[in-house]
């Protein structure tokens, strides 16, 4: 990690040609993944962990990216509304969602993923969303609280200046806010794979309050074993989860056991 007291800016970072050179290579990014439109949001946490002291030339640099992150941004959730997704609509399990349910739901698809990242099970290539014409499950209540406990850790470090802890929260908001459910419904409710980017964010977070936790004696043997159990337990899941993922067939028939009357493909 950059060092903390290095709040000097370099003086060739400003220059047009260096920030046209960065235009077009997000330019190119978003033309690979429309995922890439995060990228502006994500300099500005860089500027946090390393200082940067809020000017004029700070913002300007980042107008031509906004620019683009704005407009590709836009083509992916038109393209999601109108494209994707349609194929997993049936009708009962989105789209229709209304009140408290549509808040919920939104919530859930934010704390799903660091929940699932520490407890990788069970696992599903498609989460479909619950019934509309049923109550929501017992769990979808208690993401608010969990929300709020999450609010409240990156709070007290910024209180503390852990500044890495607080960068690392910074990078799954914006690494997952395209994907929770507020800008659209279609397909699944979430994705394994919308977390790739966000997931660098939560391992940072959480390599951080281990390292804290290791530096406490009494804590630290039992903080390695902690890090050790998960880890293999990881490992034997990964197994477990080539096996699912071995050939369309073996993939599909867990899609369907995982979502019984759920998965309309």
């Amino acid at each position: 990690f950059p060092s903390h007291d290095r709040g000097a800016q370099n003086p060739s970072e400003n220059k047009p040609q260096f920030i046209l050179i960065n235009t077009l290579w997000m330019l190119a990014a978003c033309l690979s993944k429309p995922t890439a439109v995060i990228y502006p949001a994500l300099l500005l946490g860089i500027d946090y962990l390393n200082n940067k002291p809020i000017s004029v030339n700070l913002i300007l640099e980042k107008i031509p990216l906004g620019i683009l992150s704005l407009f590709f941004g836009w083509l992916l959730l038109y393209g999601v509304d109108t494209q994707g997704g349609q194929t997993h609509d049936t009708g009962d399990t989105s789209h229709s969602f209304t009140g408290i349910d549509t808040v919920l739901i939104a919530i859930y698809s934010f704390v799903w993923y660091p929940i699932k990242m520490i407890i990788p099970w069970p696992l599903n290539a498609f989460y479909a969303y619950p019934f509309n014409y049923e109550p929501l499950p017992w769990y979808y209540w208690l993401t608010p609280v969990i929300t709020i406990g999450m609010i409240g850790s990156v709070i007290y470090g910024f209180v503390k200046k852990w500044k890495i802890y607080v960068f690392s929260w910074w990078i799954y908001v914006v690494g997952i806010f395209l994907f929770i459910k507020v800008f659209t419904t279609v397909g699944a409710v979430t994705y394994d794979r919308y977390f790739y980017v966000a997931s660098i964010g939560f391992c940072i977070g959480t390599g951080y309050l281990c390292w804290k936790f290791l530096e406490i004696p009494s804590l630290k043997i039992i903080t390695g074993i902690i890090v050790l159990l998960f880890i293999s337990g990881y490992a034997w899941a990964v197994n477990q989860r080539c096996k699912i993922w071995k050939n369309s067939y073996t993939l599909m028939s867990d899609m369907i056991e995982g979502n019984p009357n759920k998965v309309p493909f």
